[in-house]
């Protein structure tokens, strides 16, 4: 009797193996194919961006030029046009570089 409930333990481990790895490779599949449907969204935004990219570079080149234009035709009109000095380019910057405080008393804005 003992001999026969080895075998009979022995096949339910073995029929209990199978169907867990029946449900393992079915839950791989369907990881797999859950893979396959994001990679191929990945590569439709992709395509998407890349087409994106392409019209932005084209608008800001034709930018670039419509600008350039403006410059040479200024520059044909009255002569070479100035460098911007660098503390109008940066006006925040000039605050900074001011060694005197600025100050104020209580009683400077009083209005009788």
């Amino acid at each position: 009797m003992g001999l026969t409930s080895a075998w009979d333990l022995l096949r339910l481990v073995e029929r209990v193996g199978r169907r867990e790895s029946v449900v393992l490779v079915q839950e791989n599949s369907k990881i797999a194919n859950q893979i396959a449907v994001v990679s191929m969204r990945y590569m439709d935004i992709e395509s998407e961006n890349s087409v994106i990219r392409a019209q932005l570079i084209g608008e800001l080149s034709e930018r670039l030029q419509s600008l350039n234009s403006i410059i040479e035709t200024v520059e044909g009109v009255v002569g070479k046009v100035p460098e911007i000095p660098e503390y109008l380019m940066n006006p925040w910057q000039i605050m900074s570089t001011s060694s005197q405080p600025i100050t104020a008393s209580a009683d400077m804005f009083y209005y009788p």
